[in-house]
Protein backbone atom coordinates (compact mmCIF):
# COMPACT_ATOMS: atom_id res chain seq x y z
CA UNK A 1 0.00 0.00 0.00
CA UNK A 2 2.82 2.45 0.95
CA UNK A 3 4.34 1.80 -2.89
CA UNK A 4 0.77 2.83 -4.49
CA UNK A 5 0.94 5.89 -2.19
CA UNK A 6 4.13 6.83 -3.62
CA UNK A 7 2.84 5.89 -7.08
CA UNK A 8 -0.04 8.15 -7.01
CA UNK A 9 1.99 10.96 -5.73
CA UNK A 10 4.22 10.78 -8.65
CA UNK A 11 1.22 10.54 -11.14
CA UNK A 12 -1.18 12.87 -9.79
CA UNK A 13 -2.97 14.08 -13.03
CA UNK A 14 -4.03 17.82 -14.24
CA UNK A 15 -8.09 18.06 -13.76
CA UNK A 16 -9.74 19.68 -16.18
CA UNK A 17 -12.10 20.85 -13.94
CA UNK A 18 -13.28 20.66 -10.28
CA UNK A 19 -16.98 19.21 -9.48
CA UNK A 20 -18.60 17.87 -7.21
CA UNK A 21 -17.87 13.99 -6.63
CA UNK A 22 -20.42 11.23 -4.79
CA UNK A 23 -17.70 8.82 -4.03
CA UNK A 24 -19.97 5.75 -4.44
CA UNK A 25 -22.03 6.24 -7.26
CA UNK A 26 -22.83 2.84 -8.87
CA UNK A 27 -25.54 0.25 -9.85
CA UNK A 28 -27.72 -0.20 -6.29
CA UNK A 29 -26.76 3.81 -5.38
CA UNK A 30 -29.42 5.72 -6.99
CA UNK A 31 -33.04 4.61 -7.36
CA UNK A 32 -34.75 5.00 -10.74
CA UNK A 33 -38.40 4.65 -12.23
CA UNK A 34 -39.73 4.44 -16.01
CA UNK A 35 -36.10 4.75 -17.00
CA UNK A 36 -34.79 7.51 -15.11
CA UNK A 37 -32.56 8.16 -12.00
CA UNK A 38 -35.39 9.25 -9.17
CA UNK A 39 -32.86 9.79 -6.28
CA UNK A 40 -29.41 9.03 -5.82
CA UNK A 41 -28.62 7.49 -2.11
CA UNK A 42 -25.35 7.27 0.07
CA UNK A 43 -23.81 10.38 0.06
CA UNK A 44 -21.16 10.20 2.97
CA UNK A 45 -17.92 9.64 0.50
CA UNK A 46 -19.14 12.78 -1.45
CA UNK A 47 -16.24 15.72 -2.06
CA UNK A 48 -14.76 18.11 -4.42
CA UNK A 49 -12.25 16.56 -7.18
CA UNK A 50 -11.47 15.51 -10.89
CA UNK A 51 -14.55 14.04 -12.40
CA UNK A 52 -12.14 11.54 -14.12
CA UNK A 53 -12.68 10.23 -10.21
CA UNK A 54 -16.17 9.33 -10.62
CA UNK A 55 -15.86 8.10 -13.67
CA UNK A 56 -12.86 5.37 -12.70
CA UNK A 57 -15.62 4.49 -9.97
CA UNK A 58 -18.28 3.88 -12.30
CA UNK A 59 -16.34 1.82 -15.08
CA UNK A 60 -15.14 -0.61 -12.33
CA UNK A 61 -15.56 -4.29 -12.97
CA UNK A 62 -16.55 -4.17 -9.47
CA UNK A 63 -19.91 -2.21 -10.30
CA UNK A 64 -20.72 -4.22 -13.59
CA UNK A 65 -22.79 -7.42 -15.09
CA UNK A 66 -21.23 -10.58 -15.04
CA UNK A 67 -19.53 -12.48 -18.20
CA UNK A 68 -19.92 -12.43 -20.93
CA UNK A 69 -20.99 -8.37 -21.42
CA UNK A 70 -19.60 -6.73 -18.57
CA UNK A 71 -21.98 -3.91 -18.60
CA UNK A 72 -20.87 -0.87 -16.85
CA UNK A 73 -24.07 -0.20 -14.33
CA UNK A 74 -25.46 -2.77 -15.70
CA UNK A 75 -26.66 -0.76 -18.90
CA UNK A 76 -24.23 -0.51 -21.69
CA UNK A 77 -20.67 -1.54 -22.71
CA UNK A 78 -17.97 0.56 -21.59
CA UNK A 79 -16.83 2.17 -24.90
CA UNK A 80 -20.52 2.85 -25.26
CA UNK A 81 -20.67 4.31 -21.74
CA UNK A 82 -17.49 6.26 -22.24
CA UNK A 83 -18.52 7.84 -25.56
CA UNK A 84 -22.28 9.51 -23.78
CA UNK A 85 -20.42 10.42 -20.84
CA UNK A 86 -18.06 12.47 -23.41
CA UNK A 87 -20.78 13.83 -25.32
CA UNK A 88 -23.18 14.50 -22.55
CA UNK A 89 -20.39 15.96 -20.29
CA UNK A 90 -17.82 17.88 -22.90
CA UNK A 91 -14.95 16.75 -21.24
CA UNK A 92 -11.85 15.02 -22.56
CA UNK A 93 -11.59 11.36 -21.24
CA UNK A 94 -8.22 10.79 -20.18
CA UNK A 95 -7.01 7.58 -19.94
CA UNK A 96 -3.58 8.20 -17.91
CA UNK A 97 -6.47 9.67 -15.67
CA UNK A 98 -8.75 6.94 -15.45
CA UNK A 99 -5.76 4.89 -14.54
CA UNK A 100 -4.56 6.94 -11.43
CA UNK A 101 -8.12 7.04 -10.17
CA UNK A 102 -8.61 3.44 -10.61
CA UNK A 103 -5.61 3.01 -8.77
CA UNK A 104 -6.83 5.37 -6.11
CA UNK A 105 -10.23 3.66 -5.73
CA UNK A 106 -8.44 0.20 -5.38
CA UNK A 107 -6.32 1.58 -2.53
CA UNK A 108 -9.31 3.19 -0.74
CA UNK A 109 -10.95 0.02 -1.64
CA UNK A 110 -8.32 -2.33 -0.12
CA UNK A 111 -8.19 0.45 3.26
CA UNK A 112 -11.90 -0.20 3.75
CA UNK A 113 -11.87 -3.54 3.57
CA UNK A 114 -8.49 -4.03 5.81
CA UNK A 115 -10.70 -1.84 8.52
CA UNK A 116 -14.03 -3.94 8.10
CA UNK A 117 -11.71 -7.16 8.72
CA UNK A 118 -10.33 -5.70 11.86
CA UNK A 119 -13.78 -4.31 13.05
CA UNK A 120 -15.68 -7.33 12.69
CA UNK A 121 -12.56 -9.71 13.69
CA UNK A 122 -12.43 -7.17 17.05
CA UNK A 123 -15.47 -7.64 17.90
CA UNK A 124 -16.73 -4.11 16.95
CA UNK A 125 -18.73 -4.82 13.94
CA UNK A 126 -21.61 -7.48 14.22
CA UNK A 127 -23.04 -7.29 10.36
CA UNK A 128 -21.55 -10.23 8.48
CA UNK A 129 -22.11 -8.10 5.19
CA UNK A 130 -18.58 -6.84 7.02
CA UNK A 131 -17.52 -9.68 7.81
CA UNK A 132 -17.41 -10.70 3.86
CA UNK A 133 -16.52 -7.05 2.64
CA UNK A 134 -12.56 -8.27 3.26
CA UNK A 135 -13.19 -10.84 0.38
CA UNK A 136 -13.55 -8.04 -2.43
CA UNK A 137 -10.26 -6.72 -1.20
CA UNK A 138 -8.52 -9.12 -3.40
CA UNK A 139 -9.35 -7.56 -6.84
CA UNK A 140 -8.26 -4.23 -5.48
CA UNK A 141 -4.92 -5.45 -4.30
CA UNK A 142 -4.45 -7.41 -7.64
CA UNK A 143 -4.86 -3.96 -9.30
CA UNK A 144 -2.24 -2.17 -7.45
CA UNK A 145 -0.19 -5.12 -7.68
CA UNK A 146 -0.64 -4.89 -11.53
CA UNK A 147 -0.10 -1.32 -11.89
CA UNK A 148 3.09 -1.04 -10.38
CA UNK A 149 4.21 -3.92 -11.83
CA UNK A 150 4.38 -6.40 -9.23
CA UNK A 151 2.92 -9.24 -10.94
Amino acid sequence: MTQAVLWLKDHLPEAEKTSIIHGDYRTGNYISRDGRIQAILDWEFVHLGDPMEELAYVIDLGWRSGPPDFLVSHLMTEAEFLKLYQEKSSLTIKKESLEYYRVLNALKAVALGVGAAKAFSGGKARDLRIAVFHYRTYPFFYVLAKTLGMV
